[in-house]
């Protein structure tokens, strides 16, 4: 049907990828789990009305004997599907968790098949796996297409007929982004990232990566009783959650590095009002942009939010230019990325489909699993509640530290909310757990000073009974007890007259 180049963030996806064709890094495996009676027929029409819909659904890469890669939108594709039957298993859920993790294991092939499907029948759910790699859409993409999808579905249980139709095609996002000026975008990031002269580093437990695909994750579900509060806070101050969650980072990893001015990556819609119906697309629109942040400890911490907000959306005007093209103006010549960090706010939950009907069927939940090649990503999920999830690269962090982390994490972000007129140097990482330990425990070591007896004469005594044990060494020289009582008497003498 069309053949097309790659946008910059494709492209950086795809050297990923040919780096290591069995990488995980940019997969994505989804899993919703449904009550009711699947009607398998009516699911894989579903699937192939959608494909029609959905150009980037039928779309292949080349890249061999190539100047530049390109991507082949097909006019047909028939989007794998294999289908298991489990439920005349008596240990089917162990037998689900297999097919599961063997569809995980299997490599994607952007040639063929970046887009595959897997049904799981069980004895008390249904399942539907979606294996992809990112390349072909965005998160805000897999929305739209589940929701395509199971209206499909729904409509063919129904046998309510359906009229053709075609989504934005991605060839208008390419036409936009190739029209944009960069000198203005060149000049902006390159103003940005003046005198930013230290990288923005985490606090690793090693240093060395063995297995770069040896990711794990550990969850935070935000307080409930201090949800409302949360609300409020956003709704009374104008302060996005984006923002509030960028500022608490920016916050630790401010702590983390004795340093002011901190960096760490985002992702931006790249959903340009400038396209019609760019809302309902399918595609890879999100962008990778650098986040700096500098904060004066002396400011309170809502005045900085409002700052922050505000530079946000001047960043947005120059988000076009790709990352690649940003590290350029970076003055320092980074061989690793810019950044090792990045905060994921998600724009379009899934969990909002959890309990809808479509026929018979019902989403009981969702499992994502996804990747990418920085060290922590922290993806934030705020609906109905605010999960907090901490990806990081389990060669280099302990779970303890992950979870203490996040601990703090969670720790200055409620100090924001209850406070925000707080200064930035008042708020507090340790929790008061952690205070207690250090106060109590750690400096537990008991006392042998008699009571009502001063420091300096209980010195003195130790002095007499040690003389000449030493009590301090520097620079090859040693001073014994005895000599540091009579030099602490001199300068006693001399004070006193």
């Amino acid at each position: 049907e069309d053949i097309i180049s790659l946008t910059p963030m494709q492209e950086g996806m795809l050297f990923n990828y040919l780096k290591n064709p069995e990488s995980k890094q940019y997969y994505e495996q989804l899993i919703i789990e449904f009550s009711g009676n699947l009607v398998i027929e009516n699911m894989i029409e579903a699937w192939r009305l959608s494909c029609q819909k959905h150009e980037m659904l039928r779309t292949i890469f080349r890249w061999e004997k190539l100047k530049k890669p390109i991507q082949i939108i097909l006019k047909e594709k028939i989007i794998p599907v294999e289908i298991y039957d489990c439920s005349d298993k008596q240990q089917d859920n162990a037998e689900i968790n297999h097919i599961i993790k063997n569809d995980y294991n299997k490599p994607i092939d952007l040639q063929t098949d970046p887009l595959r499907i897997t049904i799981c029948k069980s004895n008390k759910s249904c399942f539907l796996i979606i294996s992809r790699h990112n390349i072909i859409y965005d998160g805000w993409s897999q929305g739209i297409i589940i929701n395509d999808v199971l209206d499909y579905y729904e409509r063919l249980c129904s046998n309510v007929s359906h009229v053709a139709e075609h989504s934005t095609p991605y060839k208008n996002y390419l036409i936009w982004n190739n029209n944009q000026i960069k000198e203005g975008a060149i000049k902006y990031w390159k103003l940005y990232l003046d005198d930013f002269n230290q990288k923005t580093e985490l606090p690793f437990d090693h240093r060395m990566i063995h297995n770069k695909d040896n990711f794990q994750k550990h969850s935070l579900s935000f307080p409930s009783e201090n949800l409302a509060k949360l609300d409020s806070f956003i709704k009374d101050h104008q302060i996005t959650m984006a923002t509030l969650i960028y500022f608490t980072w920016a916050v630790l990893l401010s702590k983390y590095n004795r340093n002011d001015d901190v960096l760490f990556g985002t992702i931006a819609s790249g959903r340009t009002s400038d396209i019609p119906q760019i809302d309902k697309a399918v595609g890879l629109y999100t962008i990778t942009l650098p986040l700096r942040i500098k904060l004066n400890p002396e400011k309170d911490s809502l005045s900085v939010m409002k700052d922050l907000n505000r530079e946000i959306q001047d960043r947005n005007d120059y988000a076009y230019l790709p990352l690649h093209e940003i590290k350029k103006q970076y003055s320092i010549d980074l061989t690793s990325d810019l950044f090792n960090s990045i905060v994921i706010v998600e724009n379009y939950p899934l969990n909002m489909m959890e309990g809808k009907q479509y026929g018979d069927l019902k989403i009981k939940s969702y499992q994502l699993f996804e990747m990418n090649h920085l060290d922590i990503t922290i993806q934030v999920i705020p609906f109905d509640g605010v999960e907090i999830i901490f990806q990081y690269q389990a060669d280099l962090f302990s779970e303890a530290l992950i979870k203490r982390l996040s601990d703090h994490f969670l720790n200055i972000m409620l100090q924001i909310l209850n406070d925000p007129n707080k200064r930035i140097f008042e708020l507090e990482a340790a929790t008061e757990s952690e205070k207690k330990e250090i106060l109590y425990s750690f400096n537990n070591q008991g006392s042998r000073i008699a009571p009502h007896q001063t420091i300096h004469n209980a010195f003195r005594e130790q002095a007499k009974n040690n003389s000449d044990r030493i009590a301090v060494s520097f620079n090859g020289e040693n001073i014994t007890y005895g000599e540091l009582d009579e030099k602490s008497d001199f300068i006693a003498y001399r004070l006193k007259n």
